[in-house]
């Protein structure tokens, strides 16, 4: 949820014509019991109910590094999480949240192209 309300602020700023320096762009992953340790992309709601640990992680990616602008940790109770996994879950919530703003930012060079396309016919 807290990905999706920053996500949907961002297109909706872009949507706007507001002039951004980056798009910060957020990405959620998840470990449950179930997982078996492995990290789980977009957690539906069922997963989220399955003890899931979240990370929820915003980046501003044309930034040089991925710059992180906030990660937060929301642990359901499963287990505990050694350095490792915590370094692995962060990565693959950079991860994510980088593969979701290209994906955004193709969408958003698609939707301009065509309101242009359309204003020239």
């Amino acid at each position: 949820k807290l990905a999706c309300c920053l996500n949907a602020v961002s297109l909706a700023l872009l949507d706007a014509g507001i002039f951004l320096r980056d798009l910060p762009i957020a990405a959620t992953v998840a470990i449950t019991s179930k997982s078996n340790g492995q990290v789980i992309f977009d957690p539906n709601r069922q997963e989220e109910r399955d003890g899931a640990t979240l990370f929820h992680v915003a980046i501003l990616p044309n930034s040089k590094q991925s710059e992180i602008l906030f990660a937060h940790l929301e642990t359901g109770g499963m287990m505990a999480l050694d350095p490792y996994d915590l370094e692995n879950i962060l990565s693959k919530g950079i991860v994510a949240a980088t593969i979701t703003a290209e994906y955004f930012i193709d969408i958003y060079k698609q939707s301009t192209l065509r309101s242009l396309y359309a204003r020239d016919l």
